[in-house]
């Protein structure tokens, strides 16, 4: 086990030294960040206009925290963005490019649901 976390402690230091990956994982971070903010904004504007929450781990933080639900999911982002900036590699770039695609997807459902688009 102390291998596995020794090996990807290098593999993270090697990354982050690769000037290619720096500048892709600090603009991903950002909007990683970006969209979770924009997605509680569409959350809160679907779920005014008497939509439901689909999503289980939401709905927990809704229901545990009222309607500061938005520090944990919040928190979430930040520590996906920590992560980005600390593994900057290939993978991991092109694998966030993939799900910021798919919180626009959400967040744009999210406010089509609300009444926002009309």
């Amino acid at each position: 086990m102390m291998e596995r976390i020794r090996s990807l402690r290098d593999y993270s230091a090697r990354c982050r030294r690769d000037a290619t990956f720096q500048g892709p994982a600090l603009l991903l971070a950002a909007m990683i960040v970006f969209v979770g903010v924009f997605d509680v904004v569409s959350t809160d504007a679907s779920l005014g206009a008497g939509n439901v929450e689909a999503n289980p781990l939401v709905l927990a933080f809704q229901r545990r925290w009222g309607d500061l639900w938005l520090f944990p999911k919040l928190t979430i982002h930040l520590a996906l963005a920590i992560v980005v900036l600390w593994l900057p590699s290939r993978r991991m770039i092109w694998n966030v490019r993939g799900g910021i695609l798919l919180y626009a997807a959400i967040i744009a459902g999210n406010f089509h649901l609300s009444d926002w688009t009309r």
